[in-house]
Formats: C-alpha cells, sequence, structure tokens
C-alpha cells in the first residue's frame, strides 16, 4: 500500500488542491481530521478555455489513511458523474454549430453551454456527518 504522502502526492499530481485541518481535543469531532479539496478543470472537450467545472469535496477521518480514502471516494464518484451526465446534444462540449453550412458555434441550448446536464454539484457538507454541524 502506497504511504499517506504518495498518496498526497497523487491527489496534487491531478490538480487537487488540498486543505486538511487537525481537529484538537474540545472542538467539534474532536481528535480527528477535516479535509477539503477543489480543483477547477476544464470542462469535457472544451476548446474555448473560458469554462470550468469546479470540483469541490470534503471528507472526515479519525487517520490520515482514512481522511484519504474518502476523499479519493468522493473524487471518484463525482467523475462518475460528470462522465454520466455528459450532454449527448453537444457531446459535452457546451458548443454547438450555428446553422448547417454556417461558420461559427453557439452554446448549446440543451445543456446552456454547460457541457454537463443535471450534475448536482454537492455543497461542501452535504450528505457528510457534519451535515448537522451547518
Amino acid at each position: 500500500m502506497n504511504s499517506v504522502e504518495e498518496r498526497l502526492q497523487a491527489l496534487m499530481a491531478k490538480g487537487y488542491d488540498i486543505n486538511i485541518e487537525c481537529k484538537g481535543m474540545g472542538r467539534s469531532y474532536s481528535m480527528s481530521y477535516e479535509a477539503s479539496v477543489k480543483r477547477s478543470a476544464p470542462k469535457p472537450n472544451d476548446k474555448s478555455g473560458f469554462s470550468w467545472l469546479v470540483v469541490q469535496s470534503h471528507a472526515v477521518g479519525n487517520t490520515l489513511n482514512e481522511l484519504i480514502d474518502k476523499l479519493e471516494e468522493n473524487l471518484s464518484e463525482f467523475t462518475k458523474q460528470v462522465e454520466a451526465t455528459k450532454c449527448t446534444y453537444c457531446n459535452g462540449s457546451g458548443l454547438v454549430q450555428i446553422a448547417p453550412n454556417v461558420r461559427g458555434v453557439k452554446a448549446c441550448s440543451s445543456c446552456k453551454g454547460k457541457g454537463v446536464i443535471n450534475l448536482g454539484v454537492r455543497e461542501p457538507y452535504e450528505g457528510d456527518e457534519l451535515n448537522d454541524r451547518h
């Protein structure tokens, strides 16, 4: 099994910014680790360079290994969700041709230029065990 440091470096190599907080005694969920992850990435098949998806995830664990397990699980679920909801009309690009035999493109009306439909990006604490805290 890879070390904690190697696993964190693998996530960082994919472009994720990871913030880990160690919760001390006397705080909510004391003596645990809490992490948030954020990554801005181009939309699938986006050639314009100005449209971005923001991936955010949050996890809590009693050990660093448990924390990273939860982060990796959350991020893999998000990736599967993006693939499953790619707009079929524009094939995930967010752009469609203005009209047949006309040069130029416009935002896809089906996904409103987002490239994905019904993405449902989670709020930072939705579904997590910390949900009652906020």
